[in-house]
């Protein structure tokens, strides 16, 4: 056998493991007991010659060249000044895509009792540095739906019709200060489970909004500032490309 052949048949047993690892993989999982053992395939692979024939006593070696999906990570602006340029050299070495960690939130950017205007300068950054290094860059988060703590103190005591206006007003601001730079968005963290991963009807959002379907709202909201079309409802947290 020359070694062209082998180099086929490694190929075509790595396509084989990777049909066998991803198939039939369900597209949802619960919030709580999570099992992995859907992710895991166990494979009987035979080698046949050109002829048909099984071959034994064949050695190949089967290796990833390349990973065909991005491998992101939260990035934390604190971290350089804490660990200087070797936190960034790091980051670099693991990650595809980075994802500021709390620099874009809400809570985060308005600190102040009351209103003002949002301070994105850790975000930007962060920013500026992934740009600079290539790396694309995932928007983390436009809401919270968790808990008070999480949305900025001085929209806590608005009433519903305030509140939902500050919202949008926080929707046109972020999205559009950071337009052309953050390929993905996190719209809404903790859309329907609280912190222990327990299921509520109504979060935060719904509450201080009026607005029983203020999720909805939210996606048509942050569409109209997207080129690419509308939110996906059943993609909130993913691949929300600007």
């Amino acid at each position: 056998m020359n070694h062209n052949l082998h180099q086929i048949i490694a190929w075509l047993v790595l396509l084989l493991i990777l049909f066998c690892f991803f198939y039939g993989i369900p597209a949802e999982t619960s919030a709580e007991g999570y099992d992995y053992s859907h992710r895991k395939r166990d494979c009987e692979i035979t080698l046949l010659s050109n002829n048909g024939e099984p071959l034994t006593n064949t050695l190949i070696a089967i290796s990833i060249m390349d990973n065909d999906f991005a491998f992101g990570g939260t990035i934390r602006s604190e971290a350089f000044d804490t660990l200087g340029d070797g936190y960034g050299d790091s980051f670099l070495n693991y990650f595809d895509v980075g994802t500021p960690e709390i620099e874009m939130n809400w809570e985060y950017v308005m600190k102040c009792s009351q209103k003002c205007d949002p301070d994105f300068s850790k975000a930007d950054f962060l920013v500026n540095w992934m740009l600079e290094k290539k790396i694309p860059i995932r928007g983390h988060n436009l809401f919270c739906n968790e808990k008070e703590d999480w949305i900025p103190q001085w929209t806590r005591t608005l009433d519903t019709v305030a509140f939902k206006h500050v919202m949008l007003e926080r929707i046109d601001a972020t999205m559009g200060h950071f337009k052309g730079n953050v390929v993905q968005w996190d719209l809404i963290n903790q859309i329907c489970h609280g912190k222990n991963c327990s299921f509520y009807a109504s979060g935060i959002l719904q509450t201080k909004s009026g607005d029983p379907d203020n999720f909805n709202w939210i996606i048509e909201e942050a569409s109209k500032k997207r080129p690419h079309g509308r939110f996906s409802p059943k993609r909130l947290r993913y691949h929300y490309l600007q």
